[in-house]
């Protein structure tokens, strides 16, 4: 069972199957080592959410525990992180900083062709 809420689709062109999920990692929430396995497999895989894993290598103002362990579970397996241009977190009197980021993996050059 996912710690981590997440809701997913699978699509299948006329090439390759595709997995597009939602994901949410409450605040103050461990991101658990045996969810991010069962998120990616070979499938071609977009992850976008909400993750509360900040590192400054993605633009965050600071690392935290889960934006240490997702940098390297996506290094080891070569998934690309990408972050927003601009913060996606706003609230008065706090700091901006980037909460949402999409996670890619296996995804084919030419979905369609």
């Amino acid at each position: 069972t996912l710690q981590m809420e997440t809701v997913a689709i699978n699509l299948l062109t006329n090439k390759h199957n595709l997995r597009i999920i939602s994901a949410y990692n409450p605040p103050n929430k461990k991101i658990q080592n045996s969810d991010l396995p069962k998120l990616f497999n070979n499938t071609p895989t977009i992850l976008l959410g909400d993750l509360n894993s900040k590192n400054k290598i993605w633009g965050c103002k600071k690392t935290n525990p889960n934006g240490q362990k997702l940098y390297k579970y996506t290094s080891d397996l070569n998934i690309m992180v990408s972050p927003p241009p601009c913060p996606t977190f706003h609230r008065t009197g706090v700091t901006l900083d980037i909460l949402d980021i999409a996670l890619i993996s296996n995804f084919p050059t030419n979905l369609y062709h």
